[in-house]
């Protein structure tokens, strides 16, 4: 629906003295924090593969036989860029009687729709990370956390058995689980951080208590705070739909399996509609956001 001079009310006459525009311009992006890789395509998706690994070697006594190792393509998975678009319309009468240029000029607003969308789009790689939709499953169709990754040896696990509050005692175990991740063999892989820690806002300045303190928190001890040296940042994500629930990412983009997957960079159209005397605005882009791997990650409902 178009706007019109009716809705547009006050704005058609002289005699505002102040127009509260009730948003920020130019926020501060959240996602670029915890994303790793930020790919672009022009294919129709992008197949990405993971291969198995090598045993260990073996002693081998002089003249004897070598055993050869097998290794393959163990699992893939197809990611596809999708659109999303929204769009803006002004009646002829509405865009002359603008007193305030405002309805004719809709694109600071209309980008804050698309960045808002952007970051909610990333969040919900980690807030999607504990559904068993087949949609955000990852190529070992394992949700991202999980406790029972598959895996050429055994299984893989990058999340508590059972939902596990945020405190100092739990940031320090779900260290650990990073620290004994294991290879598809079940040779020791671990991930060894630094890590970001990303929280709702409801625990941010808890989390904040217990990264920055040099001691340990919360207590009359002097020891000092053995996880905090391996925690690079605590990023607080509003988008994040659970109170409770926390992650670890890998503070280096290069071991970071977040990513980010964009065909069509954002774009602007106009159009006018002589039929109705209206101007229209498109904006849109294509891209994804997904996670090619579990490993180096940890996440937690919370309690």
């Amino acid at each position: 629906m178009a706007m019109t001079t009716t809705q547009m009310g006050i704005l058609a006459r002289v005699g505002v003295d102040r127009i509260v525009k009730n948003y920020d311009e130019s926020p501060d992006k959240i996602y670029p924090r915890f994303i790793g890789n930020m790919f672009d395509t022009n294919q129709a998706y992008m197949l990405a593969a993971q291969v198995s690994d090598f045993s260990m070697a073996n002693v081998v006594a002089e003249t004897a036989p070598i055993s050869f190792d097998t290794w393959r393509l163990i699992r893939s998975k197809q990611y596809t860029p999708v659109n999303r678009a929204i769009g803006y319309q002004v009646s002829e009468q509405a865009k002359e009687t603008d007193l305030y240029n405002l309805a004719a000029q809709p694109v600071p607003k209309i980008m804050l729709a698309m960045d808002k969308t952007e970051e909610q789009v990333y969040a919900n790689i980690l807030n999607l990370g504990f559904s068993t939709a087949t949609a955000n499953l990852g190529a070992d169709s394992k949700s991202l956390f999980a406790t029972d990754h598959t895996q050429d040896v055994g299984s893989g696990r990058n999340k508590a058995s059972t939902a596990v509050a945020f405190s100092y005692s739990a940031l320090n175990a779900a260290i650990t689980d990073l620290l004994t991740q294991k290879s598809e063999k079940g040779d020791p892989f671990p991930s060894m951080g630094p890590w970001n820690l990303v929280v709702p806002p409801a625990l941010y300045l808890y989390a904040k208590s217990i990264v920055k303190s040099v001691k340990e928190p919360g207590t009359p001890n002097n020891n000092p705070s053995q996880s905090a040296e391996l925690i690079q940042d605590v990023i607080v994500n509003p988008y994040l739909t659970s109170t409770t629930a926390w992650f670890l990412i890998p503070a280096k983009k290069i071991e970071n399996p977040l990513f980010s997957l964009k065909r069509i960079s954002r774009r602007t159209k106009n159009d006018y509609d002589i039929d109705h005397l209206v101007f229209k605005f498109a904006i849109f882009e294509e891209y994804i956001g997904s996670f090619l791997t579990w490993r180096n990650t940890w996440g937690t409902e919370g309690a």
